[in-house]
């Protein structure tokens, strides 16, 4: 089960949870929005993917809503 940091959990509340690095929802607490999200190691590649993914346009590949840093983990909100 996910446990949301809580600079995050201020801003989303789970809706659904998954096993230790599946994507969940969660929602926007201040607009209702859902969102997948999902937890991740943070580490040199993954803030080269988030770079590379907020530079790239494409109809087909997944966005980045927000990413919310802590010392070892990053969770990802992916727009949907």
């Amino acid at each position: 089960m996910h446990i949301i940091h809580p600079a995050a959990s201020r801003k989303y509340r789970p809706v659904l949870l998954a096993a230790s690095g599946a994507p969940f929802r969660v929602r926007e607490r201040r607009t209702g929005d859902e969102f997948l999200a999902q937890l991740k190691p943070l580490n040199d590649a993954l803030q080269r993917d988030v770079d590379m993914y907020n530079c790239v346009d494409h109809e087909n590949i997944v966005r980045f809503h927000e990413v919310i840093k802590d010392d070892d983990l990053a969770l990802i909100v992916y727009e949907e």
